[in-house]
C-alpha cells in the first residue's frame, strides 16, 4: 500500500513486508557474506539465509562465486549456485550452475553484444538456459527509447519450437502522467 513519493523521493505511505540483514562471517576459513531475510511478525528467526563467497581454482585459473541458500527448517542448502566468467571468442560469458539438494538442475550462459534494432545500435543481453542438459530457453533483453522514457524489451524463445520467433515478448516501461 502506497500513495506515492514525497519531494525527497521517500514513500508517503507504505508498509514494511520484509527485513534483510547483511553481515560478514568467517566460516571454514572463508570470508562469507550473509544475507538473512525476515518476515514482519517473525523477526526472531530468518526465513531464508544466503551465504555468498569466492574461491580461486589454480588448476583452471578461474575465480568462482558460490551462493548457498537455506530455507527455514531445512538443514541443508535448498539451492547452490556456482558462477564464473570466461572468454569465448569475442564474448565474455557468465556461467551459472544451479543445484537443488545436490542435483544440477540448470545451467545459464549470459553475454552481451551490440546489435542494430530499429536503426539504433543497442546493447542486447542474451541468456541461454539448459535444464537437466536440455536447451530450454533463450532470453533476449534490451532497452529502447520512448517519447517520454525508456522501455525494456524481453523476448523469450523456445529452441524446441523456433530460435527465430519469440514465444513471448514483455515490454516494461514507465510513463509520466
Amino acid at each position: 500500500f502506497t500513495q506515492g513519493f514525497d519531494g525527497s523521493g521517500k514513500f508517503q505511505q507504505a508498509f514494511l513486508t520484509q527485513v534483510q540483514k547483511d553481515y560478514l562471517v568467517i566460516h571454514d576459513g572463508k570470508l562469507k557474506k550473509v544475507s538473512a531475510y525476515y518476515e514482519i511478525g517473525l523477526l526472531d528467526k530468518p526465513i531464508n539465509i544466503q551465504y555468498t563467497y569466492k574461491e580461486y581454482n589454480s588448476q583452471d585459473n578461474k575465480a568462482y562465486t558460490y551462493i548457498d541458500t537455506y530455507e527455514f527448517g531445512m538443514d541443508q542448502a535448498v539451492s547452490k549456485q556456482k558462477i564464473w566468467k570466461e572468454f569465448d571468442n569475442s564474448r565474455l560469458i557468465t556461467h551459472v550452475l544451479t543445484f537443488e539438494l545436490g542435483t544440477l538442475v540448470s545451467e545459464q550462459l549470459t553475454w552481451k553484444q551490440v546489435e542494430t534494432i530499429n536503426g539504433v545500435r543497442t546493447i542486447v543481453t542474451y541468456t541461454d538456459t539448459f535444464e537437466f542438459g536440455v536447451f530450454t530457453n533463450r532470453q533476449k533483453a534490451y532497452r529502447m527509447s520512448r517519447e517520454d522514457s525508456y522501455e525494456t524489451v524481453i523476448e523469450n524463445y523456445d529452441p524446441l519450437f523456433s530460435e527465430k520467433d519469440p514465444i513471448s515478448i514483455q515490454r516494461v516501461y514507465f510513463a509520466f502522467v
